[in-house]
């Protein structure tokens, strides 16, 4: 049986380990709003989910929770 490597989470995961790198013991602030825009990015170019508009306007809530937590 073949699997197929879905590249978006490839992405994810390396972000992911990207931003553990970067901002070790660090506030949580701008460096979250950075991540969560970057998976939104990967999410919305390889699978075209921010075409849906269920997902876009949580994808909007996401993003402006991120702004007010960085606001804050």
């Amino acid at each position: 049986m073949k699997y197929k490597i879905d590249i978006s989470l490839i992405f994810a995961l390396a972000g992911g380990l990207l931003f553990n790198y970067l901002f070790w013991k660090e506030e949580l602030a701008l460096n979250l709003f950075l991540l969560s825009l970057f998976i939104l990015t990967i999410y919305g170019f390889t699978k075209g989910i921010l075409n849906h508009k269920k997902i876009l306007g949580i994808a909007v809530a996401h993003v402006s929770a991120g702004l007010l937590v960085l606001i804050n």
